[in-house]
C-alpha cells in the first residue's frame, strides 16, 4: 500500500487535533504538522512536526512548505484554522506542480464565507432559509430585539443584542456597520453539519449534531442526530457550494425553532472545531 504523507498547516492547536483525530483513521497515512508555535498539543499526536514562518512572512511561509513538501514528498495539505486558507487556495497550482493536492476551498468559496452579510445575501438569493438581514441597526423596517453578529467573525465572540430602538441608538455607526443585524431568537436548536468535499465534488457523508452546550463559542456536548428538514436543508446548501468550489473539510450551523421553521446561520470553509464529537 502506498503511504500517504499528509501536512496540517497550523495545526498545533486543537483545531488541528480534531484533523489529526479524523486522518488516524484512513490507513496508510503519515501526518505531520506544521505550526508556527513550538510548544503546542498536536505535535504529540502527529508522526512529524514541522516549526513555521508567519504566514504574514508569505514568501519564506511558502518557500518553507514546499520544501518540507518535497522533501516528505507530502501528498496532501489540510487547513486547520481560517488564517491560512486564502494563501494555500491562491498557490494551489503552484502545489499541484509538484504532486501536493490542497484541500482547501476556491477563492470565491472563501469570501463568501469570510462575510456574514455576503453570506446571508447569497443564501437568500438562492432560495436557501436565512433570517433577514440589515446593514445598520437603525433600519428603520427591523423588528426588536436584535443580535449583531461581526461580519468576519466565528463562534460566539463579539456579539451584541439590542432590546429596542432606544439601545440602537446609543450605538456609534461605525460600530454598527462592522456587524450583521438580524432578529434575534430566543428559543431555538443549533446543528452543527460537518462534512467534505473532495477534489472533483463528490460530498462526504453528513455527520450531523444538535449542540447542547457551549463554551467561548465551542460546542462541548452534542447529541448525533438531526430532523429530516435539517437533513434535506443541509444537502441543498452544500449542493450549491460545490459550483463555488467548495473542497475538504467544511463545516454548516442551522436553527431550528420550536415551530420547525430553520434558518441557516453559519458556514465555515475549514474543520469546524468541535469536529471531534462528530467523530
Amino acid at each position: 500500500m502506498r503511504l500517504s504523507n499528509i501536512l496540517v498547516v497550523s495545526g498545533g492547536g486543537f483545531q488541528g487535533l480534531g484533523l489529526i483525530k479524523a486522518l488516524r483513521a484512513v490507513t496508510g497515512t503519515r501526518i505531520l504538522v506544521g505550526d508556527c508555535y513550538a510548544e503546542n498539543v498536536a505535535r504529540y499526536f502527529s508522526d512529524d512536526f514541522f516549526l513555521l514562518p508567519l504566514l504574514k512572512e508569505e514568501q519564506a511561509f511558502l518557500d518553507f512548505v514546499l520544501a518540507l513538501c518535497k522533501r516528505e514528498s507530502v501528498n496532501a495539505i489540510f487547513a486547520s484554522t481560517d488564517y491560512e486558507l486564502e494563501l494555500l487556495a491562491r498557490y494551489r497550482d503552484t502545489f499541484a506542480a509538484q504532486g501536493v493536492t490542497v484541500y482547501v476551498s476556491d477563492t470565491p468559496l472563501l469570501e463568501l464565507a469570510n462575510d456574514k452579510l455576503i453570506f446571508y445575501r447569497w443564501l437568500l438569493s438562492k432560495g436557501l432559509p436565512s433570517l433577514p438581514c440589515y446593514t445598520t441597526h437603525q433600519d428603520m423596517n427591523m423588528t426588536f430585539p436584535l443580535i449583531g453578529k461581526p461580519r468576519h467573525g466565528w463562534g460566539s465572540r463579539g456579539l451584541q443584542i439590542l432590546a429596542d430602538r432606544e439601545a440602537a441608538l446609543a450605538i456609534p455607526i461605525e460600530e454598527s456597520e462592522s456587524l450583521v443585524w438580524q432578529p434575534y431568537l430566543k428559543d431555538f436548536d443549533e446543528y452543527s453539519i460537518d462534512f467534505s468535499v473532495n477534489v472533483v465534488g463528490d460530498i462526504s457523508p453528513l455527520a450531523f449534531r444538535r449542540r447542547i452546550r457551549s463554551l467561548g463559542g465551542f460546542a462541548i456536548l452534542c447529541e448525533p442526530c438531526a430532523p429530516e428538514n435539517i437533513q434535506r436543508i443541509a444537502r441543498m446548501t452544500i449542493e450549491h457550494l460545490i459550483p463555488m468550489g467548495a473542497c475538504g473539510p467544511m463545516n454548516l450551523q442551522i436553527l431550528r425553532a420550536c415551530d420547525d421553521t430553520c434558518w441557516i446561520s453559519d458556514l465555515n470553509p475549514r474543520a469546524g472545531t468541535s469536529m471531534p464529537l462528530s467523530l
